[in-house]
């Protein structure tokens, strides 16, 4: 299983950008038999920035679903009008990432905040750091709460793997963390991820559906 995510940041008014994110998304999803959803960033990236992540099987599945959508006079239409809210200092971008464990089910209810931690395994300990990755999932699950799902990159940064969290709202995130950063517990097993990674490549970011 794969996540497919189009990261871009919009430039004017924020009404008309939500608007028209809002009406390419159910146009997108009107033709094909994926769901794409619409997420809005809340931290870690640009401001206004907006995300459309959708599951598929397969790399196989997302080409077919891609060339469906390139080839719709509706989808084409809808992307040419997105133009006028483009940016040539910040580029729109695609990831992929391949799942590696945890739960991944349908989408998240709108008004969900999703958590992503991310970090570059380090050349020699990439088979640590995969060993690790649910390790760490499984002891956030166990302390938090919430158990992450754990991935990899397939197409972007070579060597990255990520870590996403969905909680039903930014208390329960709160909550959540407030039991993780009281744990002497999680504390430790995070200690012993720290050598695995490439300095200073850690990221955290998170979002909220919105549509």
């Amino acid at each position: 299983m794969f996540l497919f995510t189009r990261q871009a940041t919009p430039m004017g008014s924020p009404r008309e950008v939500m608007a028209y994110a809002t009406e390419i998304t159910d146009v997108v999803n009107s033709k094909v038999d994926t769901t794409t959803t619409l997420w809005q960033n809340l931290f870690g990236a640009p401001v206004g920035t907006l995300l459309w992540n959708t599951l598929v099987r397969s790399r196989a599945q997302l080409g077919a679903t891609m060339m469906t959508i390139m080839a719709d006079d509706d989808v084409q239409r809808q992307m040419e009008r997105g133009l006028e809210f483009a940016s040539d200092k910040i580029a729109t971008e695609d990831f992929l990432a391949r799942f590696v464990f945890g739960h991944p089910e349908e989408p998240p209810g709108v008004g969900y905040v999703a958590e992503a931690v991310a970090a570059v395994a380090a050349a020699d300990r990439m088979a640590d750091a995969m060993a690790w990755g649910p390790q760490i999932a499984q002891k956030v699950g166990e302390i938090g709460g919430t158990t992450p799902s754990f991935w990899t990159s397939a197409y972007g940064t070579v060597g990255q793997i990520m870590w996403m969290t969905v909680y039903p709202s930014l208390e329960a995130l709160d909550e959540a963390q407030d039991r993780l950063q009281s744990s002497e517990e999680y504390m430790t097993e995070v200690a012993k991820g720290m050598d695995l990674f490439v300095p200073g490549s850690g990221q955290r970011s998170s979002a909220m559906r919105v549509h």
